[in-house]
């Protein structure tokens, strides 16, 4: 095994760091990345544990293995992460330079060129593999906090939503909100239904007067 992609996680607050180790030895490796250094500095080592996601043969595998498991959790942009870019190196210059002068001039060539390879197919470093227990158990644990069942904040279920009158030639009606008119009638765009609302008068293209009750 050449090396390994590793997620280390926060046990105070729940935050983790992905990231990949060269050296399958350091059994006490938790990550350098930039956030999660400070975090460690802030929470003290003993706060954090670490659980290894695939083990990789090649460093041209570790390296598409850890741009798949980054973008797998969407670590980057999600806030419960301490991940700063797709590569894994956190933006930590000093762990990037160190890294980089552990590595001989072919696995630096693969590692310049690495954001560009396709990952579909056998390119993809989980190709005929299959995820550990453990793995699978990380997985389900990314979606259990999720509310599926939160409620929406559309139309009449958004707190700032306004009762409106539609009124015609012929009928006056009222609405729990301007969205309830639209899905009914789609008698125009929604943001010309805002404009008439806003402006207060008689559209006479529409044959209708909005006003916010």
């Amino acid at each position: 095994m050449y090396g390994f992609i590793y997620l280390t996680t926060n046990i105070v607050n729940g935050k983790k760091y992905i990231g990949m180790c060269k050296n399958t030895h350091r059994e006490n490796y938790i990550g350098s990345g930039k956030l999660l250094k400070q975090a460690i500095k802030k929470y003290g080592k003993e706060n954090f544990e670490r659980v290894v996601l695939q083990e990789c043969k090649t460093f041209e595998e570790l390296s598409q293995a850890e741009i798949y498991w980054i973008n797998f959790y969407n670590a980057v942009k999600d806030p419960d992460f301490y991940n700063l870019t797709y590569g894994g190196f956190g933006g930590n210059s000093d762990y990037l330079k160190d890294y980089w002068s552990h590595l001989n001039k072919e696995e630096r060539k693969i590692c310049r060129n690495w954001h560009k390879r396709n990952l579909c197919g056998k390119n993809n470093p989980m190709y005929g593999k299959k995820h550990t227990k453990e793995t699978k158990q990380l997985i389900g644990s990314k979606s259990v906090n999720r509310n599926w069942n939160k409620p929406n904040h559309f139309g009449v279920n958004n707190p700032k939503a306004k009762k409106v009158l539609v009124e015609s030639n012929l009928v006056k009606k009222y609405y729990g909100c301007l969205k309830n008119f639209y899905d009914e009638t789609k008698i125009a765009p929604y943001s010309t239904l805002k404009n008439i609302a806003r402006d207060g008068r008689f559209s006479k293209k529409y044959g209708i007067k909005i006003s916010y009750v």
